[in-house]
């Protein structure tokens, strides 16, 4: 369904250049979620932007292909890839507070990618916007197409988010940090959702998350984003058994435990400034187990098996 090839997007700032995706490669097969999890700030997101072509400035697609059902993206106008974005290729926003307008009311914004891509009007607008909000099961689903956002909690607006996202039956739908704004209930209710709905659809996902809890509640792979890299990639229970990288066991350890006499686990220092990224590994300088060559030059990748691959020395 979708296959990325060492994806580079840099924002060009008066600081210097921002690798915020710097050679990211990985695939996504039919019916399977892959989750991209990382530290804030170490690229999910523009990864995941610059797959719609939506990188904001300064940003730009320096390199690599993005083969969405064997077509590069890369290469198409942006007049095609507005018939792309919505009817093909989804994403959910992480923030519905922010990401739906608060001047148009809830049919309005369902129903506006409804209009562009299926080209239905009037009644036919409606009946489809009614029927979506019912998918994603917003109660009194004719009554609510009339509320604005800041008239429906955080749980429902996210809903509406999701709704605009699978109108026009996509093949992909990326989620940003979908559940970010909602309690624990609600996130579990939400997810549920979205797994039900792929199953009844058999559309591919992608989901951006720096919780390892919704990887294992959604995911078939997993990709570990560090600086601007996707420093491990494999099956979710695979990384979950048999982590290699130091990020990833770092991560894995952080998790909160049942057991109440454990103490949280933090990861020491803080993620490199993607501008002056130091010449080595980038996780060189929080690694407890780093070797001279950490710092001097980046790990190459090693393949494991056919799903999982790792760039560290020390398992070089």
């Amino acid at each position: 369904m979708l296959e990325v090839r060492n994806l580079k997007t840099h924002f060009f700032t008066r600081h210097g250049v921002v690798k915020a995706a710097d050679g990211i490669s990985f695939r996504v097969a039919a019916g399977e979620n892959l989750g991209l999890v990382g530290e804030s700030g170490c690229g999910k997101s523009v990864t995941v932007l610059s797959i719609l072509r939506l990188v904001p400035e300064p940003g730009r697609i320096l390199d690599g292909e993005i083969l969405f059902q064997g077509e590069d993206l890369l290469k198409k106008s942006e007049a095609e890839m507005r018939k792309i974005r919505g009817s093909k290729v989804s994403i959910i926003l992480q923030d519905p507070l922010t990401s739906l307008n608060p001047a148009y009311t809830i049919g309005d914004q369902v129903g506006e990618a409804v209009r562009i891509h299926q080209h239905l009007r009037g009644k036919s607008v409606l009946r489809k916007v009614v029927e979506v909000l019912k998918l994603v099961r917003v109660p009194g689903a004719e009554v609510r197409i009339w509320d604005y956002p800041h008239q429906m909690s955080g749980g429902m607006r996210q809903r509406v988010s999701g709704a605009i996202g699978l109108s026009c039956q996509p093949k992909l739908l990326i989620a940003d940090e979908p559940t970010t704004s909602l309690d624990v209930s609600i996130q579990a209710q939400y997810l549920d959702l979205l797994k039900q709905i792929q199953e009844q659809s058999g559309i591919s996902m992608v989901f951006v998350t720096h919780d390892f809890g919704i990887v294992a509640r959604m995911c078939d792979q997993v990709a570990v984003m560090y600086a601007g890299k996707i420093v491990e990639i494999g099956e979710v229970r695979e990384i979950f058994d048999h982590p290699l990288h130091p990020y990833t066991t770092a991560l894995l350890r952080c998790l909160p435990r049942l057991d109440a006499k454990s103490e949280l686990v933090t990861i020491e220092g803080e993620p490199p400034d993607l501008s002056r990224l130091p010449p080595g590994c980038s996780f060189s300088p929080r690694c407890n187990s780093r070797k001279p060559v950490c710092d001097k030059h980046y790990p190459h990748e090693l393949r494991i098996n056919d799903q999982h691959k790792v760039s560290c020395w020390l398992k070089g």
